[in-house]
């Protein structure tokens, strides 16, 4: 313990500005001399102002530093001192690190309170934590088992935090990949039509082929930003982690209090960052006229896994009628959005052998919503699957019911009624002039053949 609290004291003591004897912090940093000497900018200033600015000496060695527009804020800070402050005020808040004395009496702390989280003695559990309707008191060793708990849960937490930043991180990398590709795509198909239309179309491949260009480095500066983000975010997660283990390890009540702060910031993770996930095509015309332009560069924004389908006849429909649905294509932000190049396609295939699956039909209405009709021809189980850009939408695939139509009857045991045919075979005896309930022998067996099953 001894040894312990000497060191601690020791990394204390050269955390300390040279010549005011003050403790480095965020409102006082760490400047770095170009001697590699470290003084405190308040310091620093006032030695700057005797010098009257331009350069000042090292108040050590006497070296010569040049300060840039007398402002010591443009001198570098010192990073390594920096991390250590911010470790010693993760290590211990109290700024003890061997037995843990009460601030107030000034006694060794025996007792933990469950409701106020903190260490307290023998003097502060019967003065200030006697009422046992607001205070729970228990031992270290109690109150330790149940922070080691809590630290454990947290690392849990934090461990899958991590994983869902690495998650994001390889998403990234995938969707950067494909937008790369369908701009590679789309530059070999302009040069190719390029090339067809010789002099008049070269200024279009050079205007096209730049837009094209732009897109990919303004796309690759933002997946870098957001990957740099990420893997800083990863790195200071791991080193948490690791301190946490540490931590964890000792088994230190008041170390175990300290940390649990910081894995809650770390915990706490940020809303995930709402990118634009652009792709492109480029759709040329072969049998092009100079008067016209030889192609046309789409850019769609739609974010398949966050397009949607609406509607009852996504989820249920009757044999026979027709059903319809909508789907809507949206951007990164949930917002509709439209682009020629989007092809969305629908399947509704059978789950069960020997049912033949429902043809659907995809009507574009040109502005981010596509109707979606079908007619069953028989009852059962179905499933949906959409696509945009042969990506699935959200919550694809669906399922689909299919019920069997009510509007035909059973009559005795083997023989089936459509009430339709009857009112048609009616109609048509009175419009031939017949009698009401007078058939043919020819109408009388077509009759008859309709209701057998």
């Amino acid at each position: 313990m001894a040894q312990s609290k000497s060191i601690y004291d020791d990394i204390k003591k050269e955390l300390e500005c040279p010549v005011c004897q003050e403790q480095f912090s965020d409102g006082n940093e760490p400047k770095v001399l170009q001697c590699l000497h470290t003084f405190c900018k308040s310091c620093l200033e006032g030695w700057l102002r005797q010098h009257r600015g331009g350069a000042l000496t090292c108040p050590n060695c006497r070296q010569r530093t040049e300060c840039p527009k007398n402002n010591i804020d443009c001198l570098p800070s010192n990073l390594t001192y920096k991390n250590l402050i911010d470790i010693l005020k993760t290590y211990s808040r109290n700024g003890d690190h061997g037995e843990t004395f009460c601030e107030r009496h000034k006694e060794k702390v025996k007792f933990y309170c469950e409701q106020c989280e903190i260490c307290i003695c023998s003097d502060c559990a019967i003065l200030d934590h006697r009422d046992r309707n607001c205070h729970n008191i228990i031992s270290l060793e109690e109150g330790a088992k149940k922070q080691k708990a809590n630290i454990e849960r947290k690392m849990t937490a934090l461990s899958a935090n991590s994983s869902r930043l690495k998650s994001y991180a390889s998403l990234l990398e995938k969707r950067r990949a494909l937008t790369n590709k369908s701009i590679e795509e789309a530059t070999k198909e302009v040069h190719r039509v390029a090339e067809r239309c010789i002099n008049s179309i070269r200024q279009h491949e050079s205007s096209v082929t730049e837009l094209l260009q732009t897109q990919k480095s303004s796309c690759n500066d933002e997946y870098s930003k957001e990957l740099s983000k990420l893997t800083e975010k990863i790195r200071q997660t791991r080193n948490v982690a690791a301190q946490s283990k540490n931590v964890h390890q000792r088994n230190n009540l008041q170390e175990m209090l300290n940390i649990n702060q910081v894995l809650d910031e770390r915990i706490a993770v940020e809303g995930l960052p709402v990118l634009t996930y652009p792709e492109f095509k480029y759709i040329s015309d072969d049998a092009l006229s100079l008067n016209f332009t030889p192609g046309q560069l789409y850019i769609t924004n739609t974010e398949p896994s966050l397009s949607v389908a609406t509607g009852n006849g996504l989820t249920k429909g009757t044999q026979g009628n027709e059903g319809t649905f909508t789907v809507t294509t949206s951007d990164s932000k949930g917002q509709a959005t439209y682009s020629e190049i989007d092809n969305v396609r629908v399947d509704i295939k059978s789950n069960q052998r020997g049912i033949e699956d429902i043809r659907s039909v995809v009507k574009d209405l040109k502005n981010g919503h596509y109707s979606i009709s079908y007619t069953p021809k028989v009852a059962g189980n179905f499933s949906v699957s959409i696509k945009v850009r042969d990506e699935p939408i959200k919550e694809s695939p669906f399922t689909l019911v299919i019920t069997k139509n009510n509007g035909s009857r059973k009559l005795g045991k083997h023989r089936l009624v459509d009430f339709n045919v009857i009112r048609h075979a009616c109609w048509q005896s009175r419009t031939l002039g017949k009698g009401e309930g007078t058939f043919s022998p020819r109408e009388k067996a077509y009759i008859e053949s309709r209701f057998t099953t």
